[in-house]
């Protein structure tokens, strides 16, 4: 059968979606960044069964690309959710979001938890602003600069290698910036992405049951994060033997066993 990409208002611009999943419960998916909301028809062993999932395409991606100077806000975020369950017909529904895709997920359990009975998240991006990430979005100047090099990629480079040898840059990130950073589209998504979702900040998960998963061999989002949610009753903290890139076939039977799917 055939997906249906619809859209739903958020603030003023549009997210995409299309539904997938057999199950009579809902769940909102949000993807990372350079995906798109189809790659959540690799996590249907795990949810597919229970769930019936609504993915979306985060701004400046997919069928969302109209994201240029937009901003969201958490009042559009309420008004956003309460569309949600307008569509459905639905009073509450449960939540999941991977990387960068949580900066929205954790900003919708800060303003709509009474409207979300249950939240996953996998390798959240967020819980710990990188510096690079707070001076692009957070200063006027660090904007300008961010600005800058997305005009100028080959500069770039020669900063982060740069700052990589005076390890203020992880390898990681440096291989990532080498091997990405040239392509014109890929620097403008990300300063898009980046300035969409540049007012959304993480806050403390006191009100919805949520499970986080991290990375064993994550080098972008350290599982050392954990320690973070251990002071939370609501909270349930895992790591798994993978590196960021955690939607696998193996984490899907991670997911059925451990996250005990059958019971949900």
């Amino acid at each position: 059968m055939e997906n249906i990409v619809s859209h739903i208002k958020i603030g003023k611009e549009h997210l995409a979606y299309y539904v997938i999943g057999e199950g009579d419960r809902y769940l909102v998916c949000f993807h990372g960044f350079d995906e798109g909301k189809e790659v959540f028809e690799n996590w249907l062993p795990s949810y597919g069964k229970k769930y019936t999932m609504i993915c979306f395409d985060l701004p400046a991606h997919g069928d969302s690309s109209n994201f240029h100077a937009t901003r969201l806000k958490s009042f559009e975020l309420i008004e956003f959710v309460e569309s949600i369950k307008a569509v459905f017909n639905i009073e509450t529904f449960d939540l999941l979001a991977f990387s960068i895709g949580s900066r929205i997920g954790f900003s919708l359990l800060e303003v709509a938890f009474s409207s979300i009975s249950q939240a996953y998240f996998y390798a959240p991006d967020g819980v710990k602003e990188h510096p690079i990430y707070r001076l692009s979005v957070r200063t006027f100047f660090g904007h300008l600069l961010f600005e800058y090099f997305v005009h100028h990629p080959e500069l770039l480079i020669k900063v982060a290698r740069k700052l990589y040898a005076y390890k203020f840059l992880s390898v990681s990130l440096l291989r990532y910036l080498e091997k990405r950073w040239m392509k014109t589209s890929l620097r403008e998504k990300l300063y898009n992405t980046w300035y969409a979702l540049s007012l959304l900040k993480y806050k403390t998960l006191n009100h919805v049951p949520t499970k986080i998963i991290f990375g064993e061999k994550d080098t972008l989002i350290s599982p050392k994060l954990l320690n973070r949610f251990k002071a939370s009753d609501k909270i349930e903290t895992f790591v798994v033997p993978f590196s960021h890139q955690l939607i696998t076939s193996k984490l899907n039977d991670w997911n059925c066993t451990l996250l005990d799917m059958d019971s949900l």
